[in-house]
């Protein structure tokens, strides 16, 4: 009925019922969130999880591919984590899903995720391609190369199934998606 997961290695994605354990000051704060939440509304409330939303801003807050497509329109080398796996979601795709889910009478938790699991580096890659942008642009490396970075879950792949069998939203792929930012880009 759906497509498949895809996966760029056999690790189980994470599902919306898998115990919460995290480590960072920014992952608790998300966790006592969704506890207060769960806790002040025990019936109807909706928690919506994402690892990576991507789309092309329009404002003044700038995302992932803002950062990316600046610094590579210039020619410029980036650095991308060979070992920080995430499962974006295109940004249409997780508005879709916040409106199914506020419409959805028994609320619940649900991943708003896409249906690949990849690296930001392998996310890199794939839109070079599709903008027709050296990949050699692109330097791998790995989490712990940055020791000024705050500390980062190197697993963040999240099952989208609920979102696809509940929501009845189902991502758009890929390719498709960075294409249409592609379009949006070059406009």
């Amino acid at each position: 009925m759906f497509p498949p997961i895809t996966c760029a290695t056999a690790r189980r994605l994470i599902d919306e019922d898998a115990p919460c354990r995290p480590q960072s000051n920014y992952g608790k704060t998300k966790y006592y969130a969704e506890e207060m939440v769960a806790e002040s509304f025990s019936r109807g409330h909706v928690i919506l999880r994402s690892a990576l939303v991507y789309g092309w801003g329009k404002g003044a807050s700038h995302g992932f591919l803002d950062w990316l497509w600046g610094s590579l329109s210039r020619g410029e080398k980036v650095r991308a984590f060979t070992d920080e796996y995430r499962t974006p979601v295109f940004l249409k795709d997780f508005i879709a899903a916040v409106r199914a889910a506020v419409s959805y009478p028994r609320g619940g938790r649900f991943h708003v995720a896409g249906s690949e699991r990849l690296s930001r580096y392998e996310f890199a890659q794939r839109f070079c391609k599709v903008m027709g942008v050296d990949p050699a642009l692109v330097e791998a490396v790995s989490l712990d190369s940055d020791s000024a970075l705050a500390y980062r879950p190197r697993e963040g792949g999240l099952s989208n199934e609920r979102m696809r069998t509940v929501l009845s939203v189902v991502p758009t792929g890929m390719e498709r998606a960075l294409g249409i930012i592609r379009d949006e880009i070059l406009r």
